[in-house]
């Protein structure tokens, strides 16, 4: 349980402070060497090239691989009684 969760909190952390950033800079066309100099906490070369091929797979401009699921997603906005909005990442 506590590895899940050491995972699942290093997940979030790193993509909290990078995820935006490599998902923009690959869409530009910028190449890893290029982004990793954007990056607000340093990653392994390794984790950001797996984020680059997977960001490229979820815009289409990288085929995935046999048998390698693609997942789409929408971002859904809820906003209850009070006012509160949020927004939640749906799988379709």
């Amino acid at each position: 349980m506590s590895q899940y969760f050491n995972e699942a909190l290093g997940n979030f952390v790193s993509d909290v402070a990078n995820g935006g950033t490599i998902r923009h800079l690959t869409d530009l066309g910028y190449s890893a060497e290029e982004i990793k100099e954007h990056l607000a906490i340093k990653i392994s070369d390794e984790k950001l090239n797996e984020l680059i091929r997977q960001r490229k797979i979820e815009n289409g401009t990288l085929p995935p691989e046999p048998g390698e699921e693609v997942k789409n997603y929408r971002i859904v906005k809820e906003q209850t009684k009070t006012g509160k909005i949020t927004f939640r990442k749906v799988e379709e």
